[in-house]
C-alpha cells in the first residue's frame, strides 16, 4: 500500500502504523520533487492497514484502490471508492469486484487508472 502525506506527520505515521500487528517496517520516499511530501508503503494485511493509513492521513471520501490478485481483496472492500483491477488478475473474485478494469500492470495499468480517474 502506498499513501502520500506531509513530511512533517512521518514520524507520527510511522510509530502508529508499527503498534498495529502485521505491519512491517514502513518505508518512506520522497515523493516526486514535493520535498514536503513523503510516499510510504508498508506491507501488511491490506484491510487494517488501508483504513488506518486513512484514518491517520484525515483524507475522508473516497479512495481509488488498485491491485492484482486475490491479496487485495481486502484492500478493496476496506475503504469506501472505486476498485481498479489490473488486467493481468486472473483471481475471479477479484475481478467481479472491479469498477474498471485497466489495461495490465506490465502495459502501464497503473498509469491508465489514473488517466481514467482524472487523478494525472
Amino acid at each position: 500500500m502506498f499513501a502520500t502525506f506531509p513530511k512533517a506527520r512521518a514520524d507520527a505515521m510511522s510509530e502508529a502504523l508499527l503498534g498495529i500487528a502485521g505491519i512491517e517496517l514502513p518505508r518512506f520516499a520522497q515523493f516526486d520533487e514535493d520535498t514536503d511530501k513523503l510516499c510510504l508503503q508498508i506491507g501488511c494485511d491490506k484491510e487494517p492497514g488501508t483504513a488506518k493509513a486513512v484514518e491517520l492521513t484525515g483524507l475522508p471520501g473516497e479512495w481509488v484502490k488498485m491491485g492484482d490478485g486475490p491479496a487485495d481483496i481486502p484492500l478493496m472492500r476496506s475503504v469506501p471508492g472505486p476498485n481498479v483491477v489490473m488486467g493481468n488478475a486472473t483471481d475471479e473474485e477479484l475481478r467481479s469486484i472491479a469498477d474498471y478494469i485497466a489495461p495490465s500492470v506490465y502495459d502501464h495499468g497503473y498509469v491508465d487508472a489514473l488517466h481514467w480517474y482524472e487523478l494525472i
